[in-house]
C-alpha cells in the first residue's frame, strides 16, 4: 500500500472546495483516527508524525517527534521495512504484542508508514500451543 498525499490542487463542480488539497486531507484525518497504532518517519528513521493510539501505547503523553524509530519501536524502521510484507515484524511494546508492517511514503523517498497490529492474544495462543506440543512428546 502506497500512502500519496495528494499535492495537486484542484476543484469541486459545485464550487464548495476550491484550491484545497481535499484528498490528502482525508486520508491523513483516517490514518489520524485509527485505532491501531501508527507513525511516519524519514528515510534516516527519525519520526515526524504518530496518532494518539501510538502516544497511548508508549505512555508519557508527549509527542516524541525526531526521536528514531528504534527508540520508539525497539526495532529500526529498516528492519521493519525489510520484513515480509505478508508477515510484518513482530514487536513487543509495554507487555503487548504487535506486527508492524511498513508502507513507502511517496512524498518522502524512504520515509514510511509504519501502522502496528496488536497480536498479544494470537502470541499468547501460540505459546500455550506450543507447551501443550512440547507436552505432548514427552
Amino acid at each position: 500500500m502506497f500512502i500519496n498525499f495528494v499535492t495537486k490542487r484542484f476543484s469541486v463542480n459545485a464550487g464548495e472546495v476550491k484550491d484545497r488539497n481535499v484528498l490528502s486531507k482525508v486520508a491523513f484525518d483516517a490514518i489520524d483516527r485509527m485505532d491501531s497504532p501508527a507513525l511516519m518517519c524519514r528515510v534516516d528513521g527519525r519520526m515526524f508524525w504518530c496518532n494518539e493510539a501510538l502516544r497511548n501505547v508508549i505512555g508519557d503523553g508527549k509527542k516524541p517527534y525526531g526521536k528514531n524509530v528504534v527508540e520508539i519501536l525497539g526495532a529500526s524502521h529498516e528492519r521493519i521495512r525489510n520484513a515480509p510484507v505478508e508477515d510484518g515484524l513482530a514487536l513487543e511494546l509495554g507487555g503487548r504484542y504487535y506486527i508492524a508492517k511498513y508502507n513507502p511514503l511517496k512524498f518522502d523517498r524512504g520515509g514510511g508508514l509504519i501502522v502496528l497490529t496488536e497480536s498479544s492474544e494470537l502470541k499468547t495462543m501460540g505459546d500455550e500451543l506450543e507447551l501443550v506440543h512440547e507436552k505432548l512428546e514427552d
